[in-house]
């Protein structure tokens, strides 16, 4: 009918439109004049209509994937049995250094230095293993971020803080970067899981299986199936883990349990006879050096090197599992994109001035990132 109302219209739910419809079906012979009776009755009505309206057309959005977020998009993905992961704690170890024979009970607080200057928080750890400190006079001790996500994973030699003092210690450093943190799986992602898996749903253990499985747990970011790799029957799982980059033994171990586990509880994913090996991708160090000229009136060395290394560390993690090549005039485009950086010479990757490749099971990772003042 052409006199039909859609609810769903906003043009067809205004104020206006909702309280010119009410009065058209009141007879003429009452007065309907703004000020009189009928009129300001009925106009806030028409208001909270349009409020009605615009919470019938939410509704209508939140029970669609695309459309929705948050809760709304967890439950319509939880139909499917797609839930969203949950945030993962970096792991690392600590170097403890101090009093031969003492020990050093699991719990102990460490942290990274906060930066004001550069608004970095610091970031705290705990340890999770009792250690006793042998003849060398130092000792390594697992630890673990006390929050869990993405801020957990921290560059060597940044842990050096005794939160808690302790007379039998007297240093700490973590030697080795912490990794495996992860945030929870945020809209976009959890979207694209649940969009993958009802438009190109896994069947009988085939690659578009074994990606979902592993993207299912906690902590993995990435993923690449390489189907029979070592002949019949063999499935390789290469994964990536916390900011894209090599996931730890711990991870890859619970997605090769989920997956390929032989509990003889059938809890396994994969068909009966596959033989599954999960591994994480293998680290490529991209290590950067390069001649620049600054202009000091607008920034300093250390300002451009802080900022080059995030940049370049978000645009390997852009590239981790996407692209095979890692390019040195993006790494130069990255450099002098950056205020205050006038021209820049020399630059190599690696040594080289070449661009470097990766191949399916490898990662590129940020190295030692040296810039110079010309």
């Amino acid at each position: 009918m052409s006199d039909e109302i859609n609810y769903l219209d906003e043009v067809m739910t205004t104020e206006e439109a909702i309280r010119n419809r009410m009065l058209n079906n009141i007879s003429d012979e009452w007065d309907k004049e703004e000020g009189g009776y009928i009129y300001d009755s009925i106009a806030p009505v028409a208001i909270e209509m349009v409020f009605i309206g615009m919470m019938v057309r939410k509704v209508l959005n939140l029970g669609f994937a695309q459309t929705t977020n948050g809760t709304y998009l967890d439950y319509r993905a939880g139909e499917h049995g797609i839930y969203r992961k949950e945030a993962v704690f970096a792991t690392g170890n600590i170097k403890i250094t101090g009093k031969v024979g003492a020990k050093i009970n699991a719990g102990l607080k460490i942290a990274t230095e906060a930066d004001t200057t550069l608004n970095i928080q610091s970031v705290e750890f705990i340890t999770t293993k009792d250690v006793i400190i042998p003849e060398d006079g130092y000792i390594y001790a697992p630890i673990e971020s006390t929050v869990a996500g993405n801020i957990g994973n921290v560059t060597a030699n940044k842990i050096i803080i005794l939160v808690e003092n302790n007379n039998n210690i007297t240093s700490v450093i973590n030697t080795e970067p912490t990794t495996g943190g992860t945030d929870v799986e945020n809209d976009v992602d959890l979207l694209e899981r649940y969009l993958d898996y009802v438009r190109t749903p896994g069947t009988s253990g085939n690659v578009q299986d074994y990606k979902q499985w592993a993207l299912s747990i906690p902590g993995v970011t990435a993923v690449h199936v390489k189907p029979l790799w070592n002949g019949n029957g063999t499935v390789k799982v290469i994964i990536l883990g916390g900011d894209d980059e090599p996931a730890t033994n711990e991870l890859v171990k619970k997605v090769q349990d989920y997956i390929a586990g032989d509990n003889n509880l059938g809890e396994r994913q994969a068909p009966i006879g596959a033989d599954v090996t999960v591994v994480s991708a293998e680290a490529i160090t991209i290590n950067i050096n390069a001649n620049i000229v600054i202009d000091k009136e607008i920034t300093t060395l250390e300002k451009v090197q802080a900022l080059f290394k995030n940049s370049v560390e978000n645009y390997l993690k852009e590239n981790a599992f996407n692209s095979n090549t890692i390019y040195l005039s993006k790494i130069g485009g990255l450099l002098i994109n950056i205020n205050g950086v006038l021209d820049y010479t020399d630059l190599k990757l690696n040594n080289n001035t070449e661009n470097i490749p990766t191949n399916d099971e490898q990662v590129a990772v940020t190295g030692e990132v040296i810039l110079n003042e010309k």
